[in-house]
């Protein structure tokens, strides 16, 4: 069974429009579109980090009406691309991000700098600066609610705000 990483991982290697990356430019349109397909028509989705919460709650109540799985390729990666869209833009504003716009969606990145700590299997290191890659939060995040789990999106901003970083092996 292919992962939902592995579909957007896939689009970027075979280089199809929804595989590439995505500017900030973008944001605007991409969020309109996260906030249609969650049918939220008030201004909750506002890139606070509070926002972030809302957009978990919403995502989940999303899951339990439509079979992620039963989507087609396409509609998973637009999501992806939504979530990691507005994911990125919060980070962007609150955690002194910058945007670094690679290729493909799965490089779409962004750079969290100055003494950022790692840690590795109980090892720590400091190093001076960290990309997070977008498009892994968004497949990460849409497999989790496919599992019935939540990616805490808020939680993860709050260790990215305050430079702290899990390296997974």
């Amino acid at each position: 069974m292919r992962t939902i990483a592995k579909i957007v991982a896939e689009y970027g290697q075979k280089n199809y429009p929804l595989g590439k990356c995505i500017y900030r430019e973008e944001v605007p349109y991409l969020t309109s579109q996260l906030k249609h397909l969650l049918a939220i028509v008030d201004d909750k989705l506002n890139f606070t980090p509070e926002s972030l919460i809302i957009l978990e709650d919403k995502l989940s109540a999303w899951s339990k009406e439509v079979n992620i799985k039963s989507l087609e390729d396409d509609e998973i990666v637009e999501i992806v691309r939504e979530v990691a869209a507005y994911y990125g833009e919060v980070l962007a504003l609150y955690a002194d991000g910058k945007w670094e716009s690679r290729q493909t969606l799965w490089g779409t990145c962004i750079v969290i700098e100055g003494n950022v700590k790692v840690t590795k299997e109980g090892r720590n290191r400091i190093v001076p600066s960290v990309a997070v890659s977008l498009g892994n939060i968004g497949a990460v995040t849409l497999e989790l609610i496919y599992q019935g789990k939540r990616f805490n999106l808020y939680k993860d901003f709050l260790r990215a705000k305050k430079k702290i970083f899990k390296e997974e092996i």
